[in-house]
């Protein structure tokens, strides 16, 4: 009888001289999010084939994820691995100025 492996998360960092960016990933081993449903996790509300099956699914975690990222310069993004499993990404600036720039720009929002 086949079984489920146990869970698990390998957690990488992805860091070039060359680059000014630093990156992230996060991959599990768990159930791949289905292919027609990769182009639409960070839409608002969009809950998928598994979510619609959930009641207390919002579609909301993803959308809002992808909001803030935004709003702080980072891209997140999200893909099946050939073996299972997900893996996420988040690239990150290396720039302390573009990080200032945010804060400049939200603090004057606020005034």
């Amino acid at each position: 009888m086949w079984e489920q492996p146990a869970p698990r998360l390998i957690f990488s960092i992805a860091d070039s001289m060359n680059s000014e960016q630093i990156s992230l990933s996060i991959k599990d081993n768990g159930t791949s999010i289905p292919l027609s449903d990769l182009p639409f996790v960070f839409d608002k509300g969009f809950t998928g084939d598994t979510g619609s099956y959930l009641s207390r699914s919002t579609g909301m975690g993803l959308y809002l994820v992808q909001k803030m990222a935004t709003d702080l310069f980072i891209t997140v993004e999200l893909k099946n691995n050939s073996y299972g499993g997900t893996t996420v990404t988040l690239t990150f600036p290396k720039s302390v100025t573009s990080i200032w720039e945010v804060v400049k720009c939200s603090y004057k929002t606020k005034q």
